[in-house]
C-alpha cells in the first residue's frame, strides 16, 4: 500500500454557523489513526474535503475527485465515521459492496470500527449492523432536514435574520448576526437614489448619474469593503458590473429600506429539491422590525413620482417588435431594445447608463436586419437540401433501423449478464479475483456495444433532422412574409457586435 486518502466533510448547516472546528476535529482523529498503525507510516497522504456539503448525496467536489482516483492512486480511503462519507442508504452500500471491492480500494470507518481489509470482511457483503448505521444516517439527514427547516421559519416570524448576506445598505450586527444594522457607506448611496427619484428622475437617469460619479455598484461595493463576492438579488453581477435602470427600480420599490423585514419568499419541499417561489401572501412581513434607511414618508414619495414617470413613458400599450427580445450585445450581453426614429432601429441600453461604452455605438435597423435574416435563412436552406441528399445517398434508413435494434437486444442481454456476475460474487460463488477478470471482460463488451449503438443513432438522427429542417423550412414563402412568430421558431439570437456585424444563432442546428 503506498497512498491513503482521508475525507473530511461538514455540513451545510455547520458551516453557515462558522463552525470549522469539525473539519479540523476530523482531520486529527484520521492523523492520528494513520499515525497508530505501522502499516501507514511511510504512505502518502491525500485529503479530500467537502466544506458545507450535505451527505444525502455524493454531488460533492471533494468525494468525486477522491472516488476518481480511487483504485488508480489511491489504494485506501479513511473516513469518521459512515456519515462523513455519505448518508444514503443505497449508494453507501452500492460503494462498499461494489464499487470499492471492484477497484481493489480498502475502506476504513474509524468510530464505526469497520475494516473493509480484514480477513472477516473480505469477500462479503456490508454486515446488517453497518446497513442499520447507513439506515440511520439517512433518516437523521431527512429528520435533520426539517428540523432545520422549522427552525429558520420560526426565526424569520421572530424577525431574526437566517439568510447569509443582507440587502444593500445593511449588514449584519457583528455581536448577533440574526439582527442587521445599517451599512453607512452603502445607505449613503441608497439615500441618493431615492432623493434623485423623488427629484422627478427616471430610473436610467439615475443609473447613468451614479455610474457617471463612479460610485460602486453592489458587487464591487461587497468585494472592495465587505469582502464577500456573495451578492444579492439586484445585484448579480454580469460581464461589465455597473448600475442598470432594473437594479434602480428594485431598490425603489423595496419595503425593507423603511424597516419592514420580509422572508420566507421561497421554500424547499425536501433536501433534494430545488427552491420553488411562493407567492406574496405566504411571506413573512413584520413592520418596523430594524432601523429603517429611509423615511416612510420619503419612500411615499418616491413611490408616487415614480409611478407617474413609468406610466408616462409606458401609457400606450406597444406591439411587440418584430426583433424583440432576440437581440443581444456581443459586448456586454444585454438586449437591445428598439429605437423609435425615422427608420425603427434597435441600441444597446448600456449607452444610456455609460455614454462612452464601445458598444454605444451599436445601432441597427430593423429592415436591414429583417433582409439580412432571410437572405440567411434563404442559404440554410440550400445547404440543407444538398446535405440531405450527401446523407441519404450513403446511409439506408431501413437498415439503420435494423442493426440498432439488434445492438439494443444485445445490450440488454450484457447488462442482465453484469448483473447475474455481481450475484454470484455476492453469493460467494466467485473469488475476488475471478470477479474482477469477468466484470472487467463485460464492462469491454458493453462500452463496445454502447459506442457502437450511439454512432448508428448518430447516423439516423442525421438523416431525421436533415428531412425534418427542410420539412420546416420549406413551408415558409420567404419572398411573401416574414412575421415574429416565424422568427421565434427559427432563431435562437442575434448577436450585435459594436462594429454592426451580426451574428445569427438558428434553432435548427
Amino acid at each position: 500500500m503506498k497512498n491513503i486518502a482521508i475525507y473530511l466533510r461538514i455540513s451545510k448547516e455547520k458551516a453557515n454557523n462558522g463552525n470549522s472546528e469539525s473539519i479540523q476535529n476530523q482531520r486529527e482523529l484520521l492523523n492520528c489513526y494513520i499515525a497508530e498503525h505501522e502499516e501507514f507510516i511511510h504512505c502518502n497522504i491525500f485529503e479530500f474535503v467537502d466544506h458545507g456539503q450535505t451527505g444525502v448525496n455524493f454531488n460533492r467536489k471533494g468525494v468525486q475527485d477522491m472516488i476518481s482516483q480511487a483504485g488508480k492512486i489511491i489504494d485506501c480511503i479513511i473516513v469518521k465515521d459512515f456519515s462523513r462519507f455519505g448518508r444514503n442508504l443505497i449508494e453507501v452500500g452500492n460503494y462498499l459492496d461494489q464499487v470499492f471491492p471492484f477497484l481493489g480500494v480498502r475502506f476504513i470507518s474509524v468510530n464505526d470500527n469497520y475494516d473493509s481489509g480484514d480477513a472477516e470482511n473480505k469477500g462479503k457483503t456490508i454486515g446488517l449492523d453497518i446497513s442499520l448505521k447507513a439506515m440511520v444516517n439517512e433518516l437523521y439527514a431527512k429528520d435533520l432536514s426539517q428540523k432545520v427547516r422549522s427552525a429558520k421559519r420560526s426565526m424569520m416570524k421572530q424577525g431574526k435574520n437566517v439568510g447569509r448576506i443582507c440587502i444593500f445598505g445593511y449588514k449584519k450586527d457583528t455581536t448577533d448576526v440574526t439582527k442587521i444594522v445599517i451599512d453607512e457607506p452603502a445607505a449613503k448611496t441608497i439615500r441618493r437614489i431615492f432623493a434623485l427619484a423623488i427629484a422627478g428622475n427616471k430610473a436610467n437617469t439615475i443609473a447613468t448619474i451614479l455610474n457617471n460619479e463612479n460610485v460602486l455598484p453592489p458587487c464591487s461595493y461587497r468585494k472592495e469593503y465587505l469582502k464577500t463576492e456573495l451578492f444579492h438579488y439586484g445585484s448579480h453581477e454580469t460581464k461589465f458590473n455597473i448600475w442598470t435602470s432594473v437594479q434602480i427600480r428594485v431598490y425603489l420599490r423595496d419595503k425593507r429600506y423603511i424597516g419592514t423585514y420580509i422572508a420566507g419568499k421561497e421554500e424547499r419541499v425536501n433536501m433534494s429539491s430545488s427552491r420553488k417561489r411562493l407567492p406574496k401572501s405566504e411571506w413573512i412581513c413584520i413592520e418596523d422590525a430594524h432601523e429603517a434607511i429611509i423615511s416612510k414618508e420619503d419612500f411615499a414619495k418616491a413611490q408616487g413620482v415614480f409611478r407617474k414617470l413609468e406610466k408616462q413613458s409606458t401609457g400606450k400599450k406597444e406591439i411587440k417588435s418584430l426583433f424583440a427580445t432576440i437581440l443581444k450585445c456581443q459586448v456586454c450581453e444585454r438586449t437591445l431594445i428598439k429605437k423609435h426614429t425615422k427608420n425603427l432601429s434597435y441600441f444597446c441600453m448600456r449607452k444610456e447608463t455609460v455614454p462612452s461604452a464601445t458598444c454605444s455605438n451599436i445601432l441597427v435597423e430593423e429592415e436591414k436586419l429583417k433582409t439580412a435574416v432571410v437572405q440567411a435563412l434563404k442559404a440554410q436552406i440550400s445547404l440543407l437540401t444538398e446535405c440531405k441528399k450527401g446523407a441519404t445517398e450513403k446511409l439506408s434508413y431501413h437498415d439503420l433501423r435494423k442493426s440498432i435494434l439488434a445492438l439494443e437486444n444485445e445490450l440488454t442481454r450484457g447488462r442482465s449478464e453484469q448483473i447475474m456476475i455481481f450475484e454470484k460474487f455476492a453469493d460467494a460463488k466467485l473469488t475476488l479475483p475471478e470477479f474482477r477478470y469477468i466484470k472487467l471482460e463485460c464492462d469491454k463488451k458493453i462500452e463496445e456495444l454502447q459506442f457502437n449503438l450511439e454512432t448508428l443513432q448518430g447516423k439516423l438522427q442525421s438523416i431525421q433532422k436533415y428531412t425534418d429542417d427542410i420539412c420546416n423550412l420549406g413551408k415558409y414563402d420567404l419572398e411573401t412574409i416574414f412575421t415574429r412568430e416565424m422568427l421565434l421558431e427559427l432563431v435562437k439570437e442575434i448577436k450585435v457586435y459594436e462594429d454592426n456585424r451580426i451574428e445569427i444563432v438558428w434553432n435548427f442546428l
